[in-house]
């Protein structure tokens, strides 16, 4: 047997064994124990503009956020997420991008200049957009950021 032949046919159970050896350090790691969370928020959510529903066209509205961080830790990236009670459909967004989905589900992320929001501060270019209403433009009941309940506050 020639000495190439004889490496190739060590290196695979070498790779093999390698292979292993970095998956068993994977899944034997320890997992970090989960930590509190240290965010605490408080979010405004304003209505600016309304226009009623016409014979040919729904209602619509002009709304933002403004998301304050009231905890003692800067917040580096951040989602909110609401529901709008009524359906109501967000058709254009700004300073965040949006994730909808059927039923009112929103959710805003931050751009990749907007994510820091220092202790006592608010972010800078807050989440706005337009959206149209079907019949009530109720506010959401509640609002998160980053998966932690925020205070919810109607307006200013």
């Amino acid at each position: 047997m020639n000495t190439q032949r004889c490496v190739r046919l060590l290196s695979l159970p070498l790779s093999l064994l390698l292979l292993c050896a970095v998956t068993l350090s994977v899944l034997l790691a320890p997992v970090p124990a989960a930590r509190a969370s240290t965010i605490s928020c408080e979010i405004h959510y304003l209505v600016g503009a309304q226009w009623p529903a016409s014979s040919q066209a729904p209602g619509g509205f002009s709304g933002g956020l403004i998301i304050k961080n009231t905890g003692t830790t800067t917040i580096d990236s951040w989602a909110v997420h609401f529901t709008f009670p009524n359906g109501q459909v967000i058709f254009s967004a700004f300073g965040a991008t949006l994730t909808q989905l059927p039923g009112g589900d929103i959710t805003f992320n931050n751009l990749f200049f907007n994510g820091t929001i220092n202790p006592g501060s608010t972010a800078i270019y807050e989440p706005g957009f337009n959206a149209n209403w079907f019949g009530v433009n109720n506010p959401p009941t509640s609002i998160s950021l980053n998966g932690t309940a925020c205070t919810l506050v109607i307006g200013r």
